[in-house]
């Protein structure tokens, strides 16, 4: 009876260790990705992430993830949301042409600056004019789009 348990327990444990384990948390997904790239959030972590942003009655769709160092980050696509890098460009001749025909608009719409932009923009008489609107973090992303996740 004993060789019969001490078999099945090696079995258990051989097989516990062939079978990949399924991240559950933050940092056990970023421990095998240590990576700043944008990913689609895996399934299993798209609980956390809808808790994370307080997301009710959407659908799971939209969450990406990505590893800086052992923290787990994640960003959610909405309305003006961008998860890509951000857009620190301070001359946009798409901008100036629309100040150009738009002289003295007090904002520029995001139909022309992007989604990814850090500034607000606005024209004063003919010329564009940025104000700093987002922080960038070091990987350069738009600070305020993406949130840790436990």
């Amino acid at each position: 009876m004993h060789h019969r348990f001490k078999a099945a327990a090696l079995l258990c444990l051989a097989l516990a260790t062939s079978i990949p384990a399924r991240p559950a948390e933050g940092a056990a997904y970023c421990a095998v990705r240590a990576h700043a790239e944008v990913a689609i959030a895996p399934p299993e972590l798209r609980p956390a992430i809808i808790q994370t942003f307080h997301i009710t009655g959407a659908p799971m769709e939209g969450l990406f993830v990505r590893c800086v160092g052992p923290r787990l980050l994640a960003s959610s696509v909405g309305a003006n949301l961008n998860c890509g890098k951000a857009d620190t460009r301070q001359s946009r001749p798409e901008v100036a042409e629309y100040c150009h025909e738009h002289p003295g608009a007090v904002t520029v719409p995001m139909f022309v600056t992007g989604h990814s932009t850090i500034y607000w923009w606005k024209c004063l008489g003919d010329k564009p004019v940025a104000h700093e609107a987002f922080a960038v973090d070091a990987q350069g992303f738009i600070a305020n789009n993406w949130k840790m996740v436990p």
